[in-house]
């Protein structure tokens, strides 16, 4: 069954500063800014022609701000994304590629894809790569999305095993670093962790959202190979959270959630229509 990283969740402290941030200065469109009451509020955005969407608020998350780190936009051309970003006003570490000397300044000389890297951080802390890949359709894709963790091997076997996430990339040139990609299946954005890289402390990133057309089914799949998923609960109109599956099955309104072995956690949500114009 598919189950697609959709929507990723950032902590911010300022609401307003960050969708100026990311609205008006990296020009992600506006889906969401939704706002009940004085304790919640959720803005979703999405960067453009991406499938993965970020969303940020108050009342949504526990993470501290600036948690997540290194979540990967993919672009054509990566000299034209600096300069939009750069005239929009945003500070911009880059281009820089990597020899066997390590980090490198300027553009990767044959111009490999995946090679050439960028780095920008919102407000907050929280850090973007830009990664060209010349032959992707033009946009800005949230790919990739770095989780913590403090064993490698017992992550890898969490995530392909049990969560039956496919693993795309087990890379590790030496002892001191190591980076494992895993793609949960229909996805077009991944997961990665590893040892070496730029993350936050293990357990500290909440609230991937992973889309799937039928929660039921989705949850028995991932509770028959050992994960432990909470039961499917929805939001009533006055947003108390409630057991069971919306009873008019709504689409975006039926969650479960489950954690990694470092406390990671992740949450189902069901759109039994077309997965990918909202989450």
């Amino acid at each position: 069954m598919d189950m697609k990283l959709e929507l990723v969740v950032l902590p911010v402290t300022d609401v307003d500063r960050a969708k100026a941030f990311y609205i008006d200065q990296a020009g992600f469109d506006l889906l969401v800014d939704h706002k009940p009451n004085e304790n919640f509020r959720v803005v979703q955005a999405t960067p453009p022609g991406s499938g993965c969407s970020i969303a940020f608020g108050k009342g949504i998350s526990e993470m501290a701000p600036g948690t997540m780190q290194g979540t990967y936009l993919v672009v054509p051309d990566i000299e034209r994304a600096i300069a939009e970003l750069t005239e929009r006003g945003i500070a911009v570490d880059g281009p820089f590629h990597f020899t066997e000397t390590g980090q490198t300044p300027g553009l990767d000389p044959h111009r490999a894809d995946y090679a050439t890297l960028a780095t920008f951080s919102d407000p907050d802390g929280n850090t973007w790569l830009l990664q060209e890949i010349q032959g992707r359709e033009s946009g800005w894709l949230l790919e990739v999305v770095i989780v913590p963790v403090a064993d490698v091997d017992r992550a890898k076997a969490f995530y392909s095993e049990q969560c039956g996430f496919e693993v795309q990339t087990d890379h590790q040139p030496n002892d001191d670093f190591r980076v494992v990609q895993v793609n949960p299946p229909g996805s077009t954005c991944s997961v990665i962790f590893g040892k070496g890289i730029p993350q936050a402390a293990p357990g500290s990133v909440h609230g991937l959202h992973f889309v799937v057309t039928d929660i039921v089914a989705a949850r028995a799949e991932l509770a028959g190979r050992g994960v432990d998923v909470s039961e499917p609960y929805h939001f009533a109109k006055a947003g108390e959270r409630t057991s069971g599956v919306d009873p008019q099955g709504a689409d975006y309104n039926t969650f479960a959630d489950f954690k990694d072995p470092d406390g990671n956690t992740c949450l189902l949500q069901q759109v039994k229509g077309n997965a990918g114009e909202q989450s």
